[in-house]
Parts: C-alpha cells; sequence; structure tokens
C-alpha cells in the first residue's frame, strides 16, 4: 500500500507538473512604413496686380502670396520679364523667403510684394502706356 501510495503521489507530481509547465514562443513582425514623397506650390493671392502711377506720384504697391508643402528640402527661384527695359527700372520687387537651396520641410507661406515708383524726374521719359512685369516663381523638391 506504501508502495501504490508513492506510485500515486509521482503521478500526481508528473501530471501537475506537466499541467504547470508552459511552453514559450516569440514571433517579430517588422512593420516597414514608405513615406512618398509630396509637393505642391499653389498661388494664394491673386494672379493679376495692376499698379497706377503717374510721374512725380508716390510709390505704389501690392502684393500677392504663394504656399509651398514638401516633405523634402527644396529650392525657390523667381524671374521676372519686362514688357519695357526702362519700365524695369522703376519696378521692384520683394520676397518673405529669399530665394536659395535647401528650404526646409512643411508648409512655408511666401509673400511677394511689387512697387511702381515713378516719384523721381527719370520718370518722366516713360510714355503713358501700359506695361507688365511677369513674375515667375519655381520651386524644385530635391
Amino acid at each position: 500500500m506504501k508502495r501504490t501510495a508513492v506510485i500515486a503521489t509521482m503521478i500526481v507530481a508528473l501530471a501537475f507538473g506537466a499541467v504547470g509547465f508552459a511552453v514559450a514562443a516569440a514571433e517579430n513582425v517588422v512593420v516597414t512604413a514608405n513615406v512618398g514623397s509630396a509637393f505642391e506650390m499653389t498661388l494664394e493671392g491673386d494672379s493679376a496686380i495692376t499698379l497706377a502711377a503717374a510721374p512725380g506720384d508716390a510709390p505704389v504697391s501690392d502684393g500677392s502670396a504663394l504656399r509651398v508643402k514638401s516633405n523634402r528640402l527644396w529650392d525657390f527661384s523667381k524671374g521676372v520679364v519686362y514688357s519695357d527695359a526702362l519700365f524695369g527700372t522703376f519696378m521692384s520687387d520683394s520676397t518673405s523667403v529669399a530665394t536659395g537651396t535647401g528650404l526646409g520641410r512643411g508648409v512655408t507661406d511666401i509673400t511677394t510684394g511689387y512697387t511702381l515708383d515713378l516719384s523721381g524726374d527719370a520718370a518722366y521719359s516713360l510714355t503713358n502706356d501700359a506695361y507688365t512685369a511677369t513674375y515667375t516663381y519655381t520651386a524644385v523638391q530635391q
């Protein structure tokens, strides 16, 4: 009987030992996210601006706005073509962002300003006519 009790105890110990023994396994999952390039430039203000002045008048100004959205560095440049070279000497422009390379990621608002200054005596050499200055702004993602 003592022998039966020892065997029974061993069987119970083995049974509980097998039940209590946990098997563990681990698996890794690697998630790769591919973020694509995003880039846009929009004109937020007027695309046609009229400045009116006569020789001797105070300078007149107006402006517009651009918005660049980029998740990579980008380059900014501008160019201008005047309908008359003499007229171009009386026009000036400005942008709130300097032209250059490696401008930052994110959303960049750019204000533009245009001034017609006919206040000096040289303005009297400009005939009365309609003149144009066409500004081209270029943003290129790197």
